[in-house]
């Protein structure tokens, strides 16, 4: 690891994202086309272009990141599934009563389920405001 200006060099880099160009359906279900409507979505971890369900969850991704972001499912199983795993070693003296808590009310506290692009906010925001015109 090489160190410039003082500062560390990052360990983990955010995924290269295939460009939008490159796919005209969904790199995971294969079915969903992209049109003005069916907006593309990059997972935040791997790049895959992917449609809205296909993408649909969010992690914390800590070296991109403060907030959860938009993951695609397989990544997200995988991560889900390491997390898990992490935890199951940890020792139970750990303070992953909250964790635990919310596995067995069923959430993950992973993902807010929400969308993660501001445009979209705006698209809604002016289409809802022509409807009401």
């Amino acid at each position: 690891m090489y160190y410039t200006g003082g500062k560390k060099a990052v360990e983990v880099h955010a995924a290269v994202w295939v460009p939008d160009s490159e796919a005209v359906v969904c790199m995971h279900c294969k079915k969903t086309q992209f049109t003005v409507l069916n907006r593309r979505h990059h997972c935040r971890k791997c790049g895959a272009v992917v449609c809205g369900p296909c993408s649909s969850k969010r992690l914390m991704l800590p070296n991109q990141s403060s907030k959860p972001l938009r993951v695609c499912l397989n990544c997200y199983d995988t991560l889900s599934r390491a997390k898990a795993q992490q935890n199951d070693v940890s020792s139970p003296n750990d303070n992953n009563s909250f964790n635990k808590d919310l596995k067995e009310r069923g959430g993950s506290g992973e993902s807010s389920g929400e969308d993660d692009s501001d445009e979209d906010d705006d698209t809604n925001k002016l289409n809802q405001e022509s409807t009401h015109d």
